[in-house]
This record gives C-alpha cells, structure tokens and sequence, in this order.
C-alpha cells in the first residue's frame, strides 16, 4: 500500500516575520544612532573652534567698529553652523524613518499575509 505525503512547506510564522522586522529596525536605529553620536561631536568641535575665533577677534578688536563686526561674525556663523547642523540631524532622522526593512524580512511578511 502506498501513501501519499505531501511535499513540506517551510511558511514562515507571524513571530518569525515579526522578529525579522524587528531586527531589521533595531540594525537601522543603532547604525543612525552612531551616526548622531558622530554628528554631535563634530557640531561640539565646528562651534568650539568658531568660538575661539570669535573671542580671538573680539579681544584683538582695536575699536567699537571691530568689535561689533567680531559679534556680527560670530552671530552669522552660529546661525549658519545651527542652520547646517539641524538640515544634518533631519537627514538622518529621514534616512531613519526610510530604511525598510531587509528582503529577507519583506518575504517573510508576503508569505504572511
């Protein structure tokens, strides 16, 4: 007598789907993470250096003229070094919320649903 088996089919479960998203979100959330870490240290050193310019300008200034241009300097440069450093923040955050998730995660969820 024969029996028939049917072939097996390896369906991935909702855990497994979940547990690949989730996986996937984590890697993008550490990797964006460093990145920040990153960002803020060269926002900390890009302002410490440009202030330290300023303050050379300012103790340098010989007149009233001299001295509001140093401040003038120092206030466009902060805005432009905030202005830049804000725009860098966005983008990563961005990259963040656009990274999907893996082929390997998106196949599990097909054969999900």
């Amino acid at each position: 007598m024969t029996t028939m088996t049917s072939p097996t089919t390896t369906t991935p479960s909702i855990s497994d789907a979940a547990m690949a998203s989730t996986t996937d979100a984590l890697q993008s959330l550490m990797s964006t993470y460093g990145d920040c870490r990153q960002e803020i240290a060269h926002f900390v050193d890009l302002r410490l250096a440009h202030n330290l310019d300023s303050w050379t300008a300012l103790t340098t200034a010989r007149d009233v003229t001299g001295i509001m241009r140093a401040q003038q300097e120092w206030g466009m440069q902060t805005a432009a070094d905030y202005f830049n450093g804000t725009a860098r923040f966005a983008q990563l955050f961005t990259s963040l919320t656009l990274a999907g998730v893996s082929p390997g995660a998106q196949h599990s969820i097909r054969h999900i649903v």
